[in-house]
């Protein structure tokens, strides 16, 4: 799990302070509710279309906290990228501690969108997801299928945030209308099921990125 060298080219972390019922909603969470705002950009295998899927990943971690389970379809996806937001919102730094409700819980902050096929999709479309989103924080869940794709469709250059573990991990700044974004090279959740030191590796290293990024202050943590 290395990366490619691509050419060149608020307040503490907490859950949102207002408790009111109207705060309760995933929605209203996900626009203007918890800091930092995070947007997944995850690949695509099967559509070259670009989507916001937000609804789709809420509505799944509503059926899990109400008792269900993650679907097949999302559980390799949605139960890790879960659990690493979580963290980060509820101050935990320990995997154990997050079960699948405290996982579907870190999914209910969060925008995720479907960027379509590594190579094939349309970058106008790509921005202007990021222009509605309005992320202090974009997430490449997939190095090679996302983020070096992104830099050269966006043209957009990169910086080394951190190495941990061994691993390179890289940033580039995103500047839309007034404000400007994180876009940080990761992994894909779900690599955590085929790597040797599995989940717990991929968690630590998330914590250790986003950490790094508040210590450079990229991020208002």
């Amino acid at each position: 799990m290395v990366a490619r060298w691509a050419p060149s080219a608020v307040s503490p972390i907490l859950t949102p302070t207002d408790s009111s019922p109207e705060h309760d909603d995933p929605q209203h969470l996900t626009m203007i509710g918890s800091r930092p705002r995070i947007l997944f950009l995850l690949g695509e295998s099967r559509s070259a279309d670009t989507e916001d899927v937000t609804h789709l990943v809420q509505a799944e971690a509503e059926a899990v906290i109400s008792g269900g389970a993650f679907s097949p379809m999302w559980e390799h996806t949605l139960r890790p990228l879960g659990a690493w937001c979580y963290a980060i919102y509820h101050r935990v730094r320990d995997l154990y501690l997050i079960d699948d409700v405290a996982a579907a819980t870190g999914l209910r902050y969060i925008s995720v969108v479907s960027i379509g096929k590594t190579g094939r999709f349309d970058a106008a479309a790509v921005r202007n997801v990021i222009e509605h989103a309005e992320p202090n924080l974009m997430v490449c869940a997939g190095c090679e299928e996302v983020y070096w794709p992104l830099l050269g469709r966006l043209d957009l250059g990169h910086e080394l945030l951190t190495t941990v573990y061994g691993e390179p991990v890289y940033y580039s700044l995103v500047t839309s209308a007034d404000r400007q974004s994180v876009l940080l090279h990761f992994w894909h959740p779900s690599q955590g099921y085929y790597t040797k030191r599995g989940h717990h590796y991929l968690f630590k290293l998330f914590l250790h990125a986003f950490d790094a990024m508040c210590r450079k202050r990229l991020l208002d943590c």
